[in-house]
């Protein structure tokens, strides 16, 4: 796999690179983001030759070859220990590395204080993609104020909640798009090799298992159901009895 000097790249070039490499996990794009728009730390030599391998042969969406770049998490805490820097960069690396899944052996505390105010819609908008806000169009003004929990009020609800029927009609779907997406066509010598190969498969039996695991509770469901109703039918003929003696003895 032919290597990129990251050292070589230009900010406006990396990103991209970077975004493409953890594009598909909240956490990854939101630890990515947060570094990309702070910025200071895609400018640095050190940081680019410690942390970040490049390559032009990324394997992409679909089998496709791109562009990408990895940055090393785990290297982030001893990186971060010995380079010289602000504190508020490397709060911001370290508070990266920990969206990203990296114990990075510091509280939120001590990774947000001292940030100033463009800093700190930075991490804001990071924690806000960690949890899929850009997906689902949420948006919150943030002001700092902290308001009285509000009075409870029950709310109906505007259309029925799915039944197990739909929920399972969901995931199967769901999981016959993974499914499509692992057996993507991919040109000779392309696609995954090795580990990522061995990974592929093992997802492919996840999702087949996944799949037959919801067919059982469909079929659980459809036999509790009969019992029910057959429940129902005997204590209904005994209610019928009870009220009719006469009846049930000719």
């Amino acid at each position: 796999m032919p290597t990129i000097d990251a050292t070589t790249l230009q900010p406006i070039n990396l990103a991209p690179m970077l975004r493409a490499w953890s594009s598909g996990l909240y956490p990854s794009e939101a630890a990515v983001g947060l570094l990309i728009a702070h910025g200071r730390w895609l400018q640095r030599r050190d940081f680019l030759t410690r942390l970040v391998d490049a390559v032009d042969d990324g394997w992409g969406p679909r089998g496709t070859v791109i562009p990408m770049a990895a940055i090393d998490w785990e290297a982030v805490p001893d990186f971060a220990a010995r380079v010289t820097a602000s504190s508020s960069e490397l709060r911001v690396l370290r508070l990266a590395a920990s969206l990203a899944g990296t114990d990075v052996r510091a509280s939120v505390m001590d990774l947000t204080a001292s940030l100033d105010d463009a800093n700190s819609r930075h991490v804001l908008d990071a924690v806000a993609h960690r949890f899929g806000w850009h997906e689902r169009g949420t948006t919150h003004l943030v002001n700092g104020r902290q308001a009285d929990d509000p009075p409870f009020r029950a709310t109906p609800c505007s259309e029925p909640l799915p039944g197990f029927d739909d929920l399972r009609g969901y995931a199967y779907r769901s999981l016959g798009d993974a499914a499509d997406w692992l057996r993507s066509d991919y040109q000779p010598g392309s696609g995954p090799c090795g580990a990522a190969a061995d990974a592929v498969r093992r997802a492919v039996v996840a999702i087949r298992a996944a799949k037959e695991a919801l067919n059982d509770a469909a079929d659980a469901q459809t036999r509790s159901y009969a019992r029910h109703r057959a429940s129902d039918s005997i204590a209904r003929a005994e209610g019928e009895s009870a009220q009719y003696p006469e009846a049930s003895h000719g």
